[in-house]
């Protein structure tokens, strides 16, 4: 499974000996499909979950994000945790018993993390990033988007531009709260696109340039 390998690349990156829940499910966030994208409305985004299990790991924003940093990664395959096994266990178990030709994906393996009191990854999401897992828990099952889609409802004048809220991210608004990350080593392109806005907001206008006569 792609997920495994992505997984275990994040825990070395993240000093960790051993694949755990909690890189397995930073794996998961990564793929785009309908499970990642309920999982980043619900706050579990990739950048989010990244940055708090290296925290948890002693690991600092400045080295996380720093291209020259001196992480040792091991070569090779990793070894998966105790947390990892038994979570391939149950999905596993419950595939079998399912009736008919079930196959395992990130959906059925998110939602069982998120109902293992003992993984990592439930604690990253409820501990650190205080996620709602029963709001997390409907948005992978498609109850959000049944409600949005059965409900019948329309947007009036009123709620003009709601539908953009809902869909898309306010980057503006992300840059004042400091949610974004930092742009590291890319002085040379933010001091060119200064340049650009600043020669953009002092355009003379063509009227001040060349007055109309009449």
């Amino acid at each position: 499974m792609t997920a495994v390998k992505d997984g275990m690349g994040e825990a070395k990156k993240l000093r960790s000996g051993e694949l755990k829940t909690e890189h397995l499910l930073l794996a998961l966030s990564k793929v785009r499909d309908d499970t990642s994208s309920a999982m980043h409305k619900a706050g579990a985004t990739e950048d989010a979950l990244r940055k708090a299990i290296a925290k948890r790991g002693g690991i600092s924003e400045l080295e996380l994000f720093n291209p020259f940093s001196n992480t040792k990664v091991a070569d090779g395959l990793i070894p998966l945790g105790a947390d990892v096994k038994r979570l391939f266990e149950r999905v596993a178990l419950t595939a079998e018993n399912a009736l008919g030709d079930t196959l395992v994906g990130s959906k059925e393996l998110v939602l069982d993390m998120l109902n293992d009191t003992t993984c990592g990854a439930r604690a990253v999401l409820v501990e650190d990033l205080e996620i709602d897992l029963s709001d997390l828990r409907d948005r992978i099952n498609g109850m959000e988007k049944k409600e949005l889609v059965g409900a019948g409802k329309k947007l009036g004048k009123k709620n003009k531009g709601s539908a953009l809220q809902e869909c898309g991210i306010d980057l503006c608004a992300e840059a004042r709260a400091g949610k974004l990350d930092p742009v590291l080593g890319r002085d040379a392109e933010v001091d060119r696109i200064l340049r650009i806005l600043v020669s953009i907001s002092h355009f003379p206008n063509p009227s001040d340039c060349f007055p109309i006569q009449y």
